[in-house]
């Protein structure tokens, strides 16, 4: 079900939001402070491309990635956060659409704290 929901998902929907998040990854990049956020927005269009069978396991942050967080969410992160549970809410509408929904609810939770998650396979987060 996985193979089946990944290609049905990056023919229709994974290629361009993967090209937009790697986008935005290369934007912040640009600046040297916002580099680690760049980094982790180049895993979440990785994660995008593919998303069925992987899911967020929340890390450990220090104090230097606490604030890069928020100054995310101040900077950006909030529109994204309610930009993508905004599509969630509305793929959830319908049946069918929830698998989906569910995908970008962890795009979400991902962008409004980019330096306390990371995306593993649900095999290993259990």
């Amino acid at each position: 079900m996985k193979k089946i929901g990944n290609f049905f998902w990056c023919i229709l929907l994974g290629w361009w939001l993967c090209i937009l998040f790697f986008i935005y990854g290369i934007v912040l990049c640009i600046t040297i402070i916002l580099i680690p956020i760049g980094i982790q927005y180049f895993k979440l269009a990785k994660f995008i491309i593919l998303p069925f069978g992987k899911t967020l396991k929340p890390v450990n942050v220090n104090g230097f990635k606490t604030f890069l967080n928020i100054f995310s969410a101040i900077l950006g992160g909030w529109a994204s956060f309610l930009l993508l549970g905004f599509i969630g809410v509305i793929f959830h509408i319908t049946i069918i659409g929830i698998p989906i929904g569910k995908i970008f609810y962890r795009c979400a939770k991902f962008s409004i704290m980019p330096l306390g998650h990371d995306f593993v396979p649900i095999e290993a987060a259990n």
